[in-house]
């Protein structure tokens, strides 16, 4: 599916002209129901208010030379706002706060931050393709997820570019020589849609006085059930 990049601020000399500057990233998702072969799964609730919703969905990340914020994209004045945001709960659950220079990744939920201690671990290819002018290199790992159910582990593809020299990227694809403009996660990909290298947003501060581990999160999620 042809997709195109919109790049606000002409693409020159990234790295060293525009480095001080608030950058800001709009993703969307793409999503193909006819890829999931379980009939179960297909014919679930969330599966099909994804599959319903998805051109709707949308995230922001926001970041500076070393810290970046990610979440879902506040909505306005939509119809079926609850359905759109369970939707990308869906996608990519919570808010995130990267810091790149100290390597700590924290995953906002309601009122409660923890410390994501178990990152992933990435595989670098040299296997690349150009998405929108831009040359992008890929990278594997697993993503575990751990709920009452058990542990399951998905496989994970993201294509980073080196010409935007920034590790950050959507929720925990993050940690690359290259911001991300696309990760396949299960039956998502999730891509970049718009590109603003000189936001005004600003980066979000997020104090780590009540922020507890991963572990700790883990056990209280684990004891509720």
């Amino acid at each position: 599916m042809k997709r195109k990049i919109s790049i606000i601020l002409l693409f020159m000399n990234l790295a060293t002209s525009y480095s001080q500057n608030i950058k800001k990233v709009e993703y969307g998702v793409l999503f193909n129901i006819e890829e999931i072969t379980d009939e179960r799964m297909k014919n679930s609730f969330f599966i099909k208010t994804i599959n319903e919703h998805k051109e709707n969905i949308f995230f922001d990340l926001i970041f500076n030379d070393s810290v970046s914020n990610f979440k879902t994209q506040e909505l306005l004045n939509v119809e079926n706002k609850g359905k759109i945001n369970y939707a990308s709960y869906m996608v990519i659950d919570g808010e995130y706060y990267f810091n790149s220079k100290s390597s700590i990744l924290i995953k906002k939920l309601d009122d409660l931050d923890y410390i994501i201690t178990n990152k992933l671990n990435w595989t670098l290819h040299t296997e690349e393709k150009i998405i929108d002018g831009m040359k992008c290199y890929k990278a594997t790992s697993e993503k575990t997820v751990i709920n009452s159910k058990g542990k399951f582990v998905f496989p994970i593809t993201a294509w980073y570019t080196p010409d935007l020299p920034y590790s950050f990227g959507p929720g925990i694809f993050i940690g690359l020589p290259g911001l991300v403009l696309e990760v396949r996660d299960r039956n998502f990909v999730i891509f970049a849609k718009k590109i603003d290298l000189k936001s005004n947003e600003k980066v979000k501060e997020i104090s780590m006085n009540k922020t507890i581990t991963e572990e700790e999160y883990l056990k209280k999620i684990l004891n509720k059930n």
